[in-house]
């Protein structure tokens, strides 16, 4: 593609840099020299900063500007970024500083208050008469506090996504420092005590098992825009647990700008190495996976309001061996998960966030007895809702105010892929339709039995009828069914 950039400019040298690395011919016009003095971006001198009062999506962008930033000191061979660090000063009435605190903190962006002796220590050029309160911006993401014995470790979604850990927010414990990892995916990992002994919280939601401290819900983990882990050690970690973490996320907000992403992800049973052992779980790794994710998010009202909203579809299958009764159907597990958040900034010194997560599970034809009919099987359904509302409020210059709700529902039923549909009689003289016993529910096929001649004549005929062929002759011995009901918990 030809295109054509009118202005060097920053935006326009950008623009022209970004068009030319994707491989198109570019062409660009300035009227002037380049880099040209009249510019409103020319200056040896900028700021990039994190601190923006109550504008948290601000802050959020600035930790993407500094990657690309870093990608074009790449590119260039050379950096040309000078880390000096920020000093926010507020005075009398001002909130600004407060509201960038609350916002540096829920980004995790480390940042320190400075006392009035260190910051007349640090800076006596200033007149700190009527300072109220400072901070100092490191300009960095807290990945390790070094600051107390328990491990704390922050992720931001770049980091995430770089790296190769899986499509499940508990794919994300194989991050944690000082982890063991394991390949139980119930239990989970251990960090000292037993893989029981952690706290799984999403989007600030407790989604632990209750009692087993376990990970029974699988949000994804496309939506996160950040996730924090403390490493307990000795501490306790929720019921008087030794040795555990505690892991918590929170999800993207919308931002002033458009951004949206459609991708689409596929892994087919060939792309898996073969298996040695000869115990290894075959059927989890002889599947067919794709995963479908859609994402948009933007600004509703200029500075006040913004949205995102997602959709992700995983899928797997695979191919079910026969057995005695013949060919058998796939296993099939579909996945849809939605999820919408707005952020609302009615003033300056107020934030609201609104976010809902909606995910269905159905699978069936999961696995199959080596002399079970192909209308035996079963599989499961789930369905998991998230949904948060949390507000903070800049009172003043010294002090703030927090407040949340919740909502965690994951309700699982283990279901059949057959239902009949038959009506139970009580009546009485009502009758077996023998011809038709695998239509009206579960039949375990009866098996002769030596010496019991009268017995055996009577079962002969359910077993020509029921039973599967081994040697050319029906044998009883098997399950033939149509599912009648359906297990609920909760």
């Amino acid at each position: 593609m030809k295109a054509l950039v009118v202005g060097g400019g920053i935006m326009g040298l950008s623009c022209a840099a970004a068009l030319a690395r994707d491989g198109h011919a570019v062409t660009l016009l300035e009227r002037g020299p380049l880099p040209n003095a009249l510019a409103s971006s020319v200056d040896r001198h900028r700021l990039i900063r994190y601190p923006y009062g109550a504008l948290e999506g601000y802050t959020r962008m600035v930790l993407e500007a500094f990657d690309a930033w870093d990608r074009l000191w790449r590119h260039l061979g050379r950096s040309y970024y000078v880390e000096t660090g920020t000093l926010a000063l507020a005075s009398g009435a001002d909130d600004w500083v407060g509201a960038s605190r609350i916002a540096l903190e829920r980004c995790g962006i480390a940042h320190r208050r400075l006392g009035a002796a260190e910051l007349e220590a640090r800076v006596p050029m200033l007149e700190l008469a009527g300072v109220t309160e400072a901070i100092t911006v490191t300009a960095e993401v807290t990945l390790i506090d070094k600051d107390t014995a328990t491990i704390a470790s922050t992720l931001s979604n770049d980091q995430i996504v770089a790296l190769p850990v899986g499509q499940e927010y508990r794919d994300l414990q194989k991050l944690i420092p000082g982890v063991q990892y394991t390949q139980d995916s119930v239990r989970g990992p251990s960090a000292g005590g037993s893989g029981q002994d952690n706290v799984y919280q999403f989007d600030g939601v407790n989604v632990t098992l209750p009692l087993f401290g376990t990970l029974s819900a699988e949000p994804a983990s496309h939506d996160i825009a950040q996730v924090t882990v403390v490493k307990g050690g000795a501490r306790a970690i929720d019921f008087d647990r030794s040795g555990g973490f505690s892991i918590d996320s929170v999800s993207k907000s919308g931002t002033s700008q458009y951004h949206g992403q459609v991708s689409f992800q596929l892994q087919s049973d060939g792309m898996a190495a073969d298996l040695k052992a000869a115990n290894a779980a075959r059927s989890r790794f002889e599947q067919d996976r794709n995963w479908t994710n859609l994402n948009l998010g933007g600004p509703l009202l200029t500075d006040r309001l913004y949205f995102y909203g997602s959709y992700y579809r995983p899928q797997f299958s695979r191919e079910n061996r026969a057995n005695l009764y013949g060919e058998l159907p796939n296993y099939d597990s579909t996945r849809n998960e939605g999820f919408g958040k707005l952020t609302f900034t009615p003033s300056k010194s107020l934030l609201l966030n609104f976010s809902y997560r909606d995910s269905k599970r159905v699978e069936k034809s999961d696995l199959f007895a080596s002399n079970a009919s192909a209308t035996t099987g079963t599989g499961g359904e789930s369905r998991l809702r998230i949904g948060t509302v949390e507000g903070s409020w800049v009172i003043g210059s010294r002090s703030y105010a927090t407040a949340n709700y919740t909502h965690f529902a994951n309700e699982t039923q283990g279901r059949p892929d057959n239902i009949a549909n038959v009506t139970p009689s009580t009546a009485v003289g009502t009758r077996l339709d023998v011809a038709n016993l695998d239509r009206l529910g579960r039949l375990s096929v009866p098996v002769p039995v030596a010496g019991q001649t009268a017995y055996n004549a009577f079962v002969q005929p359910l077993i020509d009828r029921y039973g599967f062929l081994q040697g050319g002759v029906r044998t009883g011995g098997g399950t033939e069914t149509m599912s009648a009901v359906a297990q609920l918990v909760q």
